[in-house]
């Protein structure tokens, strides 16, 4: 069966509730249905399906099978494709990783006729500042006026990527714990002056935290989707360690 690595991951005998996990809404997330995805696509059509407000969507369940024969469409968001689903003559789930905001969906009929039977989005339990957000980083920008404002944002943005890889126990333990240190950093960097005491003394927490986690992040590049953004975050521990020497 076809399916584009990476991107999609065929799920068999799961039925869509048993995906609405207790840890997607413990992090801020929420499990919806998209309104209108019950509907066919024949080759060659292309159909928008709005998924309410500008959110963060983590990933899409989509549940289809091809009418008389095997079918093939695409999955668009923002103009990118994120997934190409296979369906045979049966009536499997598939999940297509998205990992960006948007307040729509795109399905392309690339081959046949496909029977959607329902799509679920996981998105982000807040909604997001269209005008605000990077299209190509998928995030949203923060004003930046010093080099201590810089790094604590980008590991914001990191500990962010990285939620979506790790168990609930390690986002507690980990991930949060480096993010609440980096809103801090941000938050005094933004406020007083970049060489202040009280600016080095939050860049060290930041420094520490990603530290503690180093066992963990050396753990997550074993995960080829993690392996980069754990890559970047022990890279930032030496640059913020470079510029409090």
């Amino acid at each position: 069966m076809f399916r584009k690595l990476g991107l999609m991951m065929m799920i068999t005998g799961l039925g869509l509730a048993a995906l609405n996990t207790t840890p997607a809404h413990a992090i801020g997330r929420e499990t919806i249905t998209v309104p209108g995805s019950f509907l066919q696509i024949d080759e060659g059509q292309t159909v928008s399906l709005s998924v309410g407000e500008f959110r963060h969507i983590s990933k899409l369940i989509v549940r289809a099978e091809g009418i008389h024969r095997d079918a093939m469409i695409e999955v668009l968001v923002n103009g990118d494709t994120k997934g190409t689903i296979y369906a045979p003559g049966s009536d499997p789930s598939y999940i297509v990783t998205v990992g960006e905001a948007t307040s729509s969906i795109e399905l392309r009929g690339m081959r046949g006729r496909m029977n959607v039977r329902g799509i679920q989005a996981v998105v982000a339990g807040h909604a997001l500042d269209p005008s605000r957000y990077d299209y190509s980083q998928g995030r949203i920008s923060r004003p930046i006026y010093n080099e201590a404002m810089e790094l604590a944002t980008r590991a914001i943005n990191l500990a962010d990527q990285l939620a979506d890889f790790v168990s609930y126990k390690d986002l507690g333990t980990y991930v949060l714990p480096l993010k609440k240190a980096a809103g801090r950093a941000y938050a005094v960097a933004s406020a007083r002056s970049p060489m202040s005491t009280r600016v080095h003394q939050a860049l060290w927490a930041l420094k520490n935290q990603i530290a503690y986690a180093r066992d963990f992040l050396n753990s997550t590049m074993e995960r080829n989707a993690a392996y980069e953004v754990a890559v970047q975050l022990m890279r930032l521990e030496e640059e913020i360690e470079d510029v409090l020497e």
